[in-house]
């Protein structure tokens, strides 16, 4: 599998959560998690395609910020 790594602004773990379940059902066959920094929060997603867009496209509807590493 391949592993995807975006810098995210996300601010607590209720937003995280939002997001988790909505990325769940766009990419369902994707092992997604949030990695909760000091200074920001990662979001790691492990698949064997390019997520990149999708990615990008739903945190961008949503408000949030997402740059992928």
């Amino acid at each position: 599998m391949k592993v995807e790594i975006f810098n995210t602004d996300i601010k607590n773990e209720q937003q995280a959560n939002y997001l988790l379940s909505l990325l769940r059902k766009s990419i369902s066959d994707a092992l997604i998690d949030f990695d909760f920094k000091e200074s920001n929060t990662l979001l790691k997603v492990e698949v064997n395609r390019d997520v990149s867009e999708i990615v990008h496209s739903l945190f961008i509807t949503q408000g949030v910020k997402c740059q992928k590493l």
